[in-house]
């Protein structure tokens, strides 16, 4: 199974907006990015606190007209095997924590977070949105290549 973890805010909703709404362009290349590789969609994004992948899945087709199924979400506290301690808001290791519940095959991560916030092994897989772009024709490309391998 290939996944996309998708950031929302600098990914789908960026800086060009006049009001926080989905970017039409935005949404229609990440449609296209899960369609042609058969991907699974996984919220990343902080916006998994306050929405469920469905509903927000209903919200981005209703603001777009473009269906994106978000399949899952990251889990939120994430606790150190080693030490018995949460970690506090490591995206890297709450994606880590996902992808070790299953089975994957390739993974991109779409996330205008810098790449400090990621694990090691994953700077590879992260393709590093600008808050004020978000997913852009050229952030597509670098994503199927991610996905590609």
């Amino acid at each position: 199974m290939k996944v996309v973890f998708l950031d929302i805010d600098g990914v789908l909703v960026n800086g060009r907006q006049i009001t926080p709404s989905f970017d039409h362009e935005a949404v229609k290349r990440l449609y296209h990015l899960v369609t042609s590789h058969e991907a699974k969609v996984v919220l990343s994004s902080d916006w998994r606190h306050t929405w469920a992948p469905e509903r927000l899945s209903k919200e981005i087709h209703y603001q777009t007209g473009v269906e994106i199924r978000i399949d899952d979400a990251t889990p939120t506290k994430v606790k150190d095997e080693e030490t018995g301690l949460y970690l506090a808001d490591i995206r890297g290791a709450e994606i880590q924590a996902w992808l070790d519940d299953n089975e994957v095959s390739a993974y991109v991560i779409l996330d205008d977070m810098e790449p400090s916030n990621f694990l090691q092994h994953q700077l590879g897989k992260h393709v590093w949105t600008n808050f004020h772009t978000g997913f852009t024709q050229e952030k597509l490309q670098e994503a199927d290549g991610v996905l590609c391998g």
